[in-house]
Parts: C-alpha cells; sequence; structure tokens
C-alpha cells in the first residue's frame, strides 16, 4: 500500500483528534482515490476543496502512489450557487428557523431519516447541513456543511460566512415554521391611515399564520444588523 502524507488546511484540522493533528502519513488502501483517503481521517467530502498533489493541482478521483504530499483545502467561501437552498437534519430545527428569518430557503423536517435528507438533497440541489460526518459522507450528498458549533447562533454565523451570504438577506420574509414565501399585508390604524412602515405585518399563505412587530422584533432586527456586519 502506498504510503502518502496528507497536510490539512487549518480549518480541517480541527476535526481531526489531537494525536492526528499536522501532517500525518498514512497508507492508501488498494484502488483508494485521494478523496477516499482524505476521507478515511474523518474529513467528510463536502469540506474537501482543492487538492494540492506534489505542489501541483490534483483531483479526488487521482489514485495516490508511494511518498506522495496531498495539501487539503477548505472549501472556499462562497463557492455555492446563489441564491442557495438549504436542507436541514432533524437535530438542526433552531438554526432553520434562523436562516429562515435571514430570508433563506431552509428546509427542515423532524422526521426525516439520513437516506431521505441524502435523496432530497440530491433531489432539489440542496444544501446538506448536518453536524453528522457520516451523513455527509454519502455519495449522492452533491453539496454540504458540517455545522461544527451546538449553538444556534454561531451555526448561523458559521453557515453564512462559509456561503457568502451577508450580501444577499432578505430578513422577515419566509415563514418561520413552514419556509413558505410571505405574502406582505398593509395595516391601517385607527385614522384609517397606512401603517405598514411602522408595524408591517405578512401571512404565509402555506399555513396561514400572519407576522407583525411584537415585543420580539427588536431583538429579531439585532440579530439581523449583527449578521449583516458580520458581528
Amino acid at each position: 500500500m502506498p504510503r502518502v502524507t496528507v497536510r490539512l488546511d487549518r480549518s480541517l484540522e480541527d476535526l481531526l483528534r489531537p494525536p492526528r493533528r499536522g501532517p500525518c502519513i498514512v497508507a492508501a488502501p488498494p484502488g483508494a482515490t485521494l478523496l477516499a483517503v482524505v476521507e478515511d481521517l474523518g474529513i467528510p467530502r463536502t469540506e474537501i476543496g482543492p487538492l494540492t498533489v506534489n505542489g501541483r493541482p490534483g483531483s479526488a478521483a487521482d489514485l495516490p502512489t508511494e511518498g506522495d504530499e496531498v495539501a487539503v483545502e477548505a472549501v472556499p467561501a462562497g463557492s455555492f450557487p446563489a441564491p442557495p437552498r438549504f436542507l436541514l437534519d432533524v437535530h438542526l430545527g433552531r438554526l432553520a428557523r434562523l436562516l429562515r428569518l435571514l430570508g433563506f430557503d431552509a428546509a427542515w423536517q423532524r422526521d426525516a431519516d439520513d437516506a431521505g435528507l441524502a435523496a432530497r438533497s440530491a433531489h432539489e440541489d440542496r444544501i446538506l447541513l448536518s453536524r453528522d460526518r457520516g451523513l455527509l459522507k454519502r455519495r449522492e450528498v452533491p453539496r454540504g456543511c458540517l455545522v461544527r458549533s451546538q449553538a444556534p447562533r454561531e451555526q448561523l454565523e458559521q453557515v453564512v460566512t462559509r456561503h457568502g451570504l451577508r450580501g444577499m438577506l432578505a430578513p422577515f420574509s419566509r415563514c418561520l415554521v413552514c419556509n413558505t414565501v410571505l405574502e406582505r399585508e398593509g395595516r391601517t390604524d385607527d385614522r384609517g391611515d397606512s401603517a405598514s412602515e411602522r408595524s408591517p405585518t405578512g401571512a404565509c399563505p402555506s399555513c396561514g399564520r400572519r407576522y407583525w412587530r411584537g415585543s420580539h422584533w427588536e431583538a429579531m432586527e439585532r440579530l439581523v444588523e449583527e449578521i449583516r456586519r458580520g458581528g
């Protein structure tokens, strides 16, 4: 079996256990591609960006040879279709709501299984977001992102940064519950004047929920502005 040296981008090294961080020498099984060698280290294919072999551009489908030095970069930020469409696994329901708050198509079902998620991500060409490395290693998953943090606010920042979303925000345009684009409504005050600018409302044509300014609105607006500024 050929032995190759693998050097990971610093942003990928934290996916390995401490003893394996830094350049590591691995034995490639017969017929294994470079992609398979890197995945065997615990890096899902959705996190693997450009490869360099012995200082030259390589391909994930290349077969390693004895003594190769392989450098693995992370997926470049923003290298995804725009506007992106997301699919989230069952553990990321709160992240789904936050993405919808920002105006992004974020599909989520509480009872979806791994096979269904992988198939839907391929059929609908959605970026699959998950904390499950095994799910993201499935061959049928076209694009995905390994969500690192367990905190929804930090998860949101990671997804926004990686997919270059700051310039695409359309806050308060989707239903937070069912993901449907809202229909805008105007409110009328007691004097008969339109108050839509002061109290914008929206109605979901799918589930019937209505949205208006309430006590939570200012906190939501602050979150939107923090994401827009990158803080």
